[in-house]
Parts: C-alpha cells; sequence; structure tokens
C-alpha cells in the first residue's frame, strides 16, 4: 500500500476518510505528528511500532510528511493535513494524494 495524504479545508470528511481508511487495517496507531516525534526522540520501542498495520497521522504539515515517511518505509500511513499538497511535485510522487474541495 503506497502512503496516503488526505489534504483539504476544515470540516470537509479528511478525518472520515482517514477512519474508514484505518478500519480496513487489524492494528493502529492514531496520533498526531507532535506525538509521534515526542515518542521518536525518546526512544521508543521499534517492535511496538512494527505491530501495527497502518500509522494515521493528523495535524502535520507538508514538512512533517516528507521528514516522517522515510522513516517508517515498511509500515503504510496515511496522513491528514489541512494544507495544500501538490500532487505533481517528485516529492509526493511516492504517495497517494486525495484533496477534498471546500464544501
Amino acid at each position: 500500500m503506497k502512503n496516503i495524504i488526505i489534504s483539504g479545508p476544515p470540516n470537509t470528511g479528511k478525518t472520515t476518510i482517514a477512519n474508514a481508511i484505518a478500519a480496513t487495517h487489524k492494528t493502529i496507531l492514531k496520533t498526531n505528528y507532535r506525538e509521534l516525534m515526542d515518542d521518536l526522540e525518546c526512544g521508543i520501542d521499534w517492535d511496538w511500532l512494527l505491530f501495527h498495520s497502518l500509522i494515521l497521522v493528523e495535524e502535520c504539515t507538508p514538512e512533517n510528511i516528507l521528514e516522517l515517511a522515510p522513516k517508517f518505509l515498511i509500515i503504510p500511513m496515511v496522513f491528514v493535513t489541512l494544507h495544500q499538497i501538490d500532487s505533481e511535485s517528485k516529492d509526493y510522487k511516492d504517495f497517494m494524494v486525495i484533496k477534498l474541495p471546500k464544501l
């Protein structure tokens, strides 16, 4: 599974879509960027992380996404962001980008 980025303005269903994707996985780690970075800095147990079949990261910026994705190459990730993502950019060529319009 490719990593997924769901972007769009507030109240467009990003979290609902992310939760629907997560529901197809057995063990999910649902977190936000800051919590995950704090865990990594404190020396999180990688065996515990590898137990999860999906990591769902909310409240992240495009920079956060590009920073985190290479650290978790063997665990699929779903990123939820309010920021615009340029899906044509070579930085995001390995992601499936879902852009939600303003309602």
